[in-house]
């Protein structure tokens, strides 16, 4: 009841439409509806501005369309630029991590660097006092004058008694030598607790050496 009561009032109080537009149906109330307020004068005019609305609308909806496929496109654009950097800069680190270490190794080694490095990587040759240039006796060490290496010492003695007399052993002769020495040399570490450490370092010295004798001409 208060409600339809103030709803009266307040249409009783409105004044009188001052205006009627030919063919609508609505009044215009300036008061009411403020200076502002435009209307179509016509259905015609109505219809058309609603068009105009609508292409408006669908114009504004294009353009924000395309201005986000745009910026779709950077932000693409973008991540590939990022991934073309990325795959760049890590092989130009490892091309800077190679050259680094490159510098650091130095240049590689001429042939006479080889040369040199083998020689002085060689056992010492034995002197004539071990191994005898004229007739090839050799003195062995004190532990492999044991029986367990008589029959690869006495071969060895017979290879390089031959050696003496012709200047070389014949490839043949080497590999017969160096298949002894290695027989010696395992029959050795097969009893290395029983020698004393010293002994045991001087016979595998002495080894290598008769071994390397086997490839070079008496002195």
């Amino acid at each position: 009841m208060r409600i339809t009561f103030s709803l009266g009032i307040l249409l009783a109080l409105a004044p009188r439409p001052i205006a009627m537009a030919a063919d609508s149906y609505m009044p215009v109330y300036p008061w009411f509806f403020g200076p502002g307020y435009h209307h179509a004068s016509t259905y015609e005019e109505g219809v058309q501005r609603g068009f105009a609305d609508i292409i408006r609308s669908a114009g504004a909806a294009n353009l924000m369309n395309s201005q986000a496929a745009k910026n779709y496109e950077d932000a693409r654009r973008k991540m590939i630029d990022n991934r073309v950097y990325g795959a760049e800069k890590y092989f130009q680190m490892r091309q800077m991590n190679r050259a680094a270490r490159a510098a650091e190794r130095g240049p590689p080694p001429t042939t006479e660097d080889l040369i040199r490095l083998a020689s002085q990587r060689a056992p010492d040759r034995l002197s004539a006092s071990v191994l005898d240039p004229l007739t090839g006796v050799i003195s062995w060490p004190t532990i492999l004058r044991g029986a367990a290496y008589d029959a690869d010492r006495q071969h060895l003695e017979r290879l390089y008694a031959s050696r003496a007399a012709t200047g070389f052993l014949t490839p043949e002769q080497a590999a017969e030598a160096g298949v002894a020495i290695d027989r010696i040399s395992g029959e050795l570490k097969r009893n290395i607790n029983t020698y004393a450490p010293q002994a045991y370092a001087q016979a595998k010295a002495f080894l290598n050496s008769l071994a390397y004798e086997s490839m070079q001409r008496p002195e």
